[in-house]
């Protein structure tokens, strides 16, 4: 049997790897408003008062703790995940079929946007891939072997994966169904239930600390994008969006790979089935009940079970797999080049309107040195942050880890306690010429008056030059 350690598809993955958390890292100054969110609550803002469970967070605040290149090495955490989740989608499809299917899995997940494009964002839908597909493929193995350690593995990795997002409960409903549809028996075993208590357990201090504070969290996850009156089309818009990033490129793999040919076992081909469409069928059931605006990138997280559900139908003409590893490396290969194209497009043309289409390009560490500099020619020790900007002032995460933030983007992190502590140690005051300055100025009257310095903060990469100017202003401690 060949494993995946002996695979010319891990060299594959590792090159999938490494050149998508360097190369991006060596172009890109700034990352993601979700990354930088997730940062914010990681760097002190209570945990329970955060918009998604802390898992992310957590992970995120131990990388920045290192002190050292934090692009790279969020991007490599990113894209570590991506490595992980394509080690159980390989052990997931070979439950069901031979090493062939299980290089054509690999590369349908690998070569997806969730693992390349959208893992450059390092936010909660991809990083729930790694948990996401551990908690398939330990489920798929109980189900097909009734250990014991496979059940306590499947609660381990399920509450591990709902602390990074709720959305893994789709995963987790599509895998009743399937208990439903196939594996009735899973449902009479002790150890299912024994997997559910670990689970629990992993979530109760989650849970008793979102309780304590109103569950936020909980509040987001149903609440945040509540449908108003044109929330019906943008809903149905988005699932269409998030179906086509979900599925053309792998349908075009498959095109591409194994010729299209359905998978002739019933068994797989239900179960191929189940895994490939199930999730986005619950997500557009929970759109439904919970009455919200469906988001596109809700759907990146179901890449890995997409992933083995495709491979599974389409198991009947996998091509070798050393044909597959040289498709795969070639595949996420193509998909860097169109990103580096992506991002100097993007550059060329928000120089020519104006406005920045991406903020990847904004020089952030030289941003945060300014907002260091001017910090201690004035005073010393701890001190605030105060911006109202996501992604450009918000980057400075990145780079100060003693400093505290007060971010009226967020009424979370903008509260009368936070502002007060902000007061009382001083700061620095990052104006980026918006409507949201106001905010600020409002909070602290001081800076109406107070001496600016401005900055134009440089782009990372591109030829057109463009620049992001802001405004720096001193805050006095009380």
């Amino acid at each position: 049997m060949l494993r995946f350690s002996a695979s010319p598809v891990v060299l594959a993955v590792v090159a999938h790897v490494l050149i998508w958390a360097v190369t991006p890292a060596l172009l890109i100054g700034n990352l993601h408003q979700d990354t930088l969110e997730a940062a914010y609550w990681g760097s002190g803002a209570p945990l329970s008062l955060a918009r998604h469970p802390p898992l992310l967070s957590l992970m995120i605040q131990t990388v920045l703790g290192l002190h050292h290149a934090p692009i790279f090495l969020l991007l490599l955490m990113s894209q570590l995940g991506m490595a992980v989740a394509a080690f159980y989608v390989w052990r997931a499809a070979r439950l069901y079929g031979g090493p062939q299917a299980a290089a054509l899995a690999v590369m349908l997940f690998v070569t997806s946007l969730p693992a390349s494009f959208f893992a450059v964002q390092v936010n909660h839908n991809s990083m729930l891939a790694p948990f996401w597909a551990a908690t398939l493929y330990y489920a798929l193995a109980y189900f097909e072997r009734t250990r014991g350690r496979d059940a306590l593995l499947l609660g381990l990795s399920a509450g591990l994966g709902l602390l990074v997002k709720y959305e893994l409960a789709l995963l987790l409903a599509c895998l009743f169904a399937l208990c439903l549809l196939r594996y009735r028996a899973v449902l009479r075993r002790p150890m299912t239930y024994v997997a559910a208590l670990v689970c629990a357990a992993i979530l109760a201090p989650h849970v008793a600390d979102a309780l304590r504070h109103g569950g936020h969290a909980a509040a987001y996850a149903l609440g945040g994008h509540e449908m108003d009156e044109t929330g019906l089309v943008h809903s149905v818009a988005n699932i269409c969006v998030g179906q086509i990033l979900l599925f053309a490129p792998n349908l075009i793999v498959v095109a591409w790979a194994a010729r299209g040919r359905i998978a002739g076992s019933d068994k797989k081909a239900l179960v191929g089935a189940v895994l490939a469409f199930g999730p986005s069928l619950a997500l557009i059931a929970g759109v439904v009940v919970t009455d919200q605006v469906a988001q596109p990138l809700w759907v990146l997280p179901f890449a890995s079970s997409c992933a083995v559900g495709l491979a599974l139908l389409f198991d009947g003409a996998a091509p070798e797999v050393e044909a597959t590893a040289r498709r795969m490396a070639l595949g996420s290969s193509g998909l860097l080049v169109a990103f580096i194209a992506y991002l100097f497009l993007a550059d060329v043309v928000g120089a020519s309107i104006g406005r920045p289409l991406t903020f990847y390009a904004a020089d952030s560490r030289k941003l945060g040195e300014a907002v260091a500099r001017l910090w201690e020619t004035r005073a010393n020790g701890p001190f605030c942050v105060v911006i109202a900007d996501p992604v450009l002032a918000a980057s400075t995460v990145l780079w100060l880890r003693r400093a505290l933030y007060v971010d009226f983007d967020h009424a979370e992190w903008s509260g009368p306690q936070n502002v007060r502590r902000c007061g009382r140690s001083g700061g620095i005051a990052i104006l980026t010429h918006t409507s949201e300055d106001a905010l600020i100025l409002k909070a602290f009257p001081a800076l109406r008056t107070a001496p600016r310095r401005s900055l134009a903060v440089p782009a990372a990469f591109g030829f057109s030059g463009q620049v992001w100017r802001v405004d720096l202003v001193f805050l006095a401690p009380a």
